[in-house]
C-alpha cells in the first residue's frame, strides 16, 4: 500500500524512547498511521484526519498497545511525534531509527 502522507522529521517522548530501549517496534504503528489506520479514533477525528491530508492540518492517530498503554501518533507540519497517552509533557528526542 501507497502511504498517505510521509511522516516527515520523527519525534520521540522520555516514555517511548524507554519503550524502544527495552524492544518495542515502533514501525508497525507509524507504517498504520501513514496508510490511513488510525487506529482506536472516533470518527469526527478519522474525518478530521481526512481532511488534514488534503490539508496540511494535524493527523492524529491512538494505538492501545496494552490494556494500560495508549501510543500516541502526531503529525503536523513536516514532523510526526510518538508518545504515551500519560505523557503530559513537550519535551520531545529527534529519533533517526526506529528499526524494524
Amino acid at each position: 500500500m501507497t502511504p498517505l502522507f510521509s511522516p516527515g522529521c520523527l519525534y520521540v517522548t522520555p516514555g517511548i524512547h524507554a519503550l524502544i530501549r527495552r524492544g518495542m517496534k515502533l514501525m508497525p504503528f507509524l507504517q498504520r498511521h501513514t496508510l490511513g489506520d488510525w487506529g482506536n479514533i472516533g470518527t469526527e477525528q478519522k474525518v478530521a484526519n481526512h481532511h488534514a491530508i488534503r490539508h496540511g492540518k494535524h493527523i492524529r492517530s491512538a494505538y492501545l498497545v496494552t490494556p494500560c498503554t495508549t501510543l500516541l501518533i502526531e503529525t503536523l507540519s513536516g514532523s510526526t511525534t510518538l508518545k504515551l497517552s500519560d505523557e503530559l509533557t513537550d519535551r520531545r528526542l529527534r529519533y533517526r531509527h526506529l528499526g524494524s
